[in-house]
């Protein structure tokens, strides 16, 4: 379970546009246990940064002030992708990373806003294909926005983060419901 420490940074590092989407909206409304001027540079990080070497080169080699930690979260579906962050850096690091799943895809959001959970489950589909095909939503669910408009009203997010929290296969997992204050 993540919990910020004053002072620290926070590399926040999402897998994709939806899950950045999902991320910046809850930045906005200040929902998360950190906020916007927590972030290391000032950003969440996408794809970039999803190697461990982007985030060793571009920002641990500098030197921040005392006492200063480094918070390393990452927003993903894969439960195999691995980030091992070199022992010379490690000193710099507050704690272990933090993986927030959302497995198997961000588009479970969408399924349990629409109280599509168990139908979902017997189409033995992709969320996201399951969200294009049968619920009409078409390919542009993957498009850059389509989050931020889906899910104009927070109250709605708020549920689906809460449900998938509540579903989520594996329940030692932390999920980005984890990341709310």
């Amino acid at each position: 379970m993540f919990n910020h420490i004053p002072n620290n940074l926070v590399a926040c590092i999402c897998e994709g546009n939806a899950e950045l989407e999902i991320i910046e909206m809850l930045l906005e409304q200040n929902l998360l246990k950190f906020q916007s001027c927590d972030l290391l540079d000032g950003q969440l990080f996408t794809r970039l940064m999803r190697k461990p070497k982007n985030l060793e080169t571009r920002y641990l080699t500098q030197i921040y002030e005392p006492n200063q930690k480094i918070e390393i979260i990452r927003v993903i579906d894969s439960r195999t992708e691995k980030y091992q962050i070199k022992g010379a850096f490690k000193n710099i690091l507050e704690g272990e990373v933090i993986n927030c799943y959302t497995s198997p895809e961000i588009e479970m959001l969408i399924i349990l806003n629409e109280g599509k959970y168990e139908n979902y489950q017997r189409s033995n589909k992709k969320p996201s294909s399951y969200c294009m095909e049968d619920l009409k939503l078409g390919k542009g669910i993957k498009q850059k926005g389509f989050m931020k408009n889906y899910f104009s009203e927070m109250a709605d997010l708020l549920n689906a983060l809460q449900l998938y929290h509540q579903k989520r296969p594996v329940k030692s997992e932390d999920t980005i419901y984890s990341l709310l204050k």
